[in-house]
């Protein structure tokens, strides 16, 4: 059973990061679609005459500034809390949950 457990344990990051993986992004378009950014295709695109969309870079960059900012710090602020759990078993796992779920907004 220890090791079942053990398993589980070591897992369950990975799943947290895996099902927070779609509401990030989700969230990053609709920041995008808020702020009238376009999207990537279309900037990678800007510079043949065939698809002239109308790019504004600041708009682009501005969602994916958010969701870098927020899996760079909340990845960090989880290992902190990480370092500081102890030997709590429950903590440690808590805290992996977390850097790991915040770290897939990059």
């Amino acid at each position: 059973m220890f090791f079942f457990q053990n398993g589980l344990l070591s897992g369950l990051p990975f799943l947290v990061m895996w099902l927070s993986s779609a509401p990030f992004g989700l969230l990053s378009d609709s920041i995008r679609k808020r702020t009238g950014g376009v999207s990537t295709a279309a900037s990678r695109w800007k510079g043949i005459i065939l698809f002239n969309f109308p790019t504004n870079d600041t708009f682009l960059f501005f969602p994916r500034k958010i969701m870098n900012s927020i899996g760079a710090l909340g990845t960090g602020v989880g290992l902190l809390w990480l370092s500081v759990s102890g030997c709590d078993h429950t903590s440690a796992a808590l805290a992996l949950c977390l850097a790991m779920g915040l770290n897939s907004a990059q």
